[in-house]
């Protein structure tokens, strides 16, 4: 089953000139009362508001997240109800007892690239088990955020190949996370086997 959504928005191209309306797909239902006609032309009736229309197949929810007060959260994985718990950190009015949202951020790139690697292993042949990263997260003011992040791998000790640690090197620096993070956020890693 499919539902539909729309919603307005703003669009405006590379150069802050207004981009070209974007058009619901010709195959998509009609939302509500509307044509899919009526709805091609709400765009140019609403400029530089756009209407656009997405649909999408049912999608999970990944994780529920409650404000504890204190500034803590707890957040939940949808699928397995697994929890986190947030804190802000000591020098920014919270407790520390816990991970903070960025260091969250940061440690979830050394997650991603283990995880990245460890599929490589699988499919080329080799082990990573026991390998650790060691993540830290380098902040600046004005406005507060995460300036860098270094991650430094220790390998066990298994005579890894050049193909191999070329294999290892280009799944960390490929996985997702990493390509998901602002380009102005430094990434400084050490492969130490």
């Amino acid at each position: 089953m499919q539902r539909g959504s729309w919603g307005i928005q703003r669009a405006f191209g590379p150069s802050g000139a207004l981009a070209m309306p974007q058009r619901c797909r010709s195959d998509a239902p009609a939302v509500s009362n509307l044509s899919r006609s009526c709805l091609q032309d709400i765009p140019l009736l609403f400029s530089p508001l756009i209407l656009t229309c997405n649909f999408i197949s049912q999608i999970m929810a990944t994780s529920r997240i409650t404000y504890n007060g204190g500034l803590r959260t707890t957040s939940v994985h949808e699928r397995s109800g697994n929890e986190i718990i947030t804190d802000a950190p000591v020098d920014n009015k919270g407790k520390g007892e816990a991970f903070s949202p960025t260091d969250l951020l940061a440690t979830s790139l050394g997650n991603c690239m283990l995880t990245i690697i460890g599929i490589a292993g699988n499919e080329h042949g080799f082990n990573i088990d026991g390998t650790t990263c060691e993540i830290t997260k380098v902040m600046a003011e004005n406005p507060r955020r995460v300036t860098e992040i270094v991650v430094n791998f220790q390998f066990p000790s298994n005579d890894y190949s050049d193909k191999v640690k070329a294999i290892i090197e280009r799944s960390a620096i490929t996985c997702p996370v990493a390509y998901s993070i602002h380009p102005d956020i430094k990434k400084t890693l050490s492969f130490n086997y």
